[in-house]
């Protein structure tokens, strides 16, 4: 709360990023302490992967990644398409990703099954230390039975990298036929001849 409102009596800043498992009903939540980047909100998605994902899903060959349009996992952020091509790299995984059209963020699934009812706990109470913050995400539920697990991201991560044309051009990206500016499939990189 200070933090927007008193910047200099905030002690620390609070960034939670999240996955919703729309199969499984489940939100996974990375709180950051640092920046919400493009780096971060895919170290969030391997943390996903790691804690829930591969477990649930061992013969997954994909995943279906959809996003807003902006911030840090935008459709045009350079440095969203090159993590996410570093993360189908290290997974194996096609990573196809469908961005909402700007100004649409209130169609996002997790928009309406996490952070209303997060919202809604927090109610009254001012976030003024990270223990209450992390303990009232991850006792977020609903109705319908939504689970949430939360992880302490203690990583920093730069504001502010910029990423060359030259590395652009190595992410292995397919365009979709329809509005290919936000829909694609970023693929692993196919091995070379020096690799094989």
């Amino acid at each position: 709360m200070n933090a927007d409102d008193f910047a200099r009596l905030a002690i620390g800043k609070a960034a939670p990023y999240g996955v919703y498992d729309v199969a499984a009903n489940e939100a996974f939540v990375n709180r950051g302490q640092s920046h919400d980047t493009a780096e971060f909100a895919v170290a969030s998605i391997q943390g996903w992967w790691d804690e829930l994902g591969r477990g649930r899903y061992p013969e997954a060959t994909s995943w279906d990644i959809t996003s807003d349009s902006g911030g840090s996992h935008s459709a045009v952020s350079r440095l969203y398409k090159v993590q996410l091509q570093a993360l189908a790299d290290a997974t194996g995984l096609e990573i196809p990703v469908s961005h909402y059209p700007p100004g649409t963020s209130q169609w996002n699934t997790i928009e309406q099954k996490r952070f209303s009812p997060r919202s809604l706990s927090w109610h009254t109470q001012p976030l003024e230390r990270f223990d209450p913050v992390v303990q009232d995400i991850a006792h977020t539920t609903t109705a319908t039975g939504l689970t949430v697990k939360v992880v302490l991201g203690d990583r920093t991560y730069e504001a502010g990298r910029k990423v060359s044309k030259a590395d652009l051009a190595k992410v292995n990206i397919e365009r979709n036929a329809f509005q290919g500016n936000w829909n694609s499939v970023i693929k692993p990189t196919p091995p070379t001849a020096e690799s094989a």
